[in-house]
């Protein structure tokens, strides 16, 4: 008898809430981008959110709302990955597998964190815009960026893990 009267309640938020709003709650869903896996280099542009997975694989996933989720395109060019979307992001991430990464480019209000840490022997991160990132790298990390952009930096431990930060002019 509780549980159906908290069910109750429950069910009349929801419909108070569509009501509010004029439209029902947007669709989560999850999809799987097939790549080549042969790219060493990723430019994420238009505010997309990427999770950055240490792993050797062929399958990104993105997971969020439906219309955002759909909005993602990715492009394969001369070893070079292109993540960009159609209405910014926020409200979708991208799981991205890496393996050897050697070029990582960000663009208009994009974030990119690690999940754990990935093994790229160099790692060069250009930033331009607004963006965010969060890298835990095992090897040297070059950070140029444009000269509207404020960088800060922390070690993680007590082996220096950025080598340089760079302005560009």
């Amino acid at each position: 008898m509780k549980q159906k009267i908290v069910l109750a309640i429950i069910a009349m938020l929801s419909v108070s809430q569509i009501w509010a709003t004029g439209k029902e709650k947007s669709k989560m869903i999850v999809k799987d981008q097939i790549l080549s896996g042969s790219y060493s280099s990723v430019t994420v542009s238009s505010g997309v959110d990427v999770l950055l997975i240490e792993k050797d694989s062929k399958i990104a996933t993105v997971q969020g709302i439906e219309k955002f989720v759909d909005a993602i395109s990715f492009t394969e060019k001369d070893g070079q990955l292109f993540i960009s979307s159609k209405k910014g992001s926020g409200k979708a991430v991208v799981y991205l597998p890496v393996s050897h990464l050697k070029n990582l480019q960000l663009n208009g209000d994009s974030r990119a964190y690690t999940v754990g840490q990935i093994n790229s022997p160099e790692l060069k991160l250009t930033i331009s815009g607004n963006c965010d990132f969060g890298i835990s790298n095992f090897g040297k990390v070059t950070i140029i960026h444009t000269e509207d952009c404020d960088v800060a930096y922390k070690w993680v431990d007590n082996s220096k893990m950025v080598e340089e930060v760079v302005s560009l002019k």
